[in-house]
């Protein structure tokens, strides 16, 4: 036991999940932690990118976490924009362009994974519509 980490801070750092809520079986709240090693975690990164910055984020994440034993799934939020705009743009038809052979994100994507990494820009000091337009598709997820 190290002694610098105090009982919180050990079953958190042990722990991947708990089913309840996290830190419930430090509060007592359930008898044992639910762990799991790191290749039972199943991460969906789901981003929103315009020039490329959030698909190189999430692709470095992807690798990092395949890398540590993670199942991924590297996923992009579908562009809402009109095509005229975005082809009025070179570099973001560029990057749409590099994107397309990464998936569209679905709520059974959500499902299926129990760990989430969310990347998208920000547009007047909130995430990029794409992104919420699809969280606003996961109310029957939650």
């Amino acid at each position: 036991m190290e002694t610098d980490l105090c009982k919180g801070a050990q079953v958190l750092r042990d722990t991947v999940a708990c089913p309840e809520c996290g830190i419930c079986a430090y509060l007592g709240l359930v008898s044992q932690p639910w762990s799991a090693p790191m290749s039972a975690v199943k991460l969906a990164i789901v981003f929103y990118s315009t020039y490329a910055t959030n698909l190189e984020m999430a692709r470095i994440a992807a690798e990092a976490a395949k890398a540590t034993g993670a199942e991924v799934r590297l996923l992009r939020v579908a562009e809402t924009a009109p095509e005229a705009v975005v082809n009025g743009q070179d570099a973001w038809k560029a990057t749409l362009d590099k994107m397309q052979d990464i998936p569209v994100a679905t709520p059974a994507d959500m499902e299926w994974a129990n760990a989430y990494l969310f990347s998208t820009p920000t547009r007047f000091g909130q995430a990029a519509s794409q992104m919420r337009a699809f969280i606003d598709t996961l109310g029957g997820v939650w």
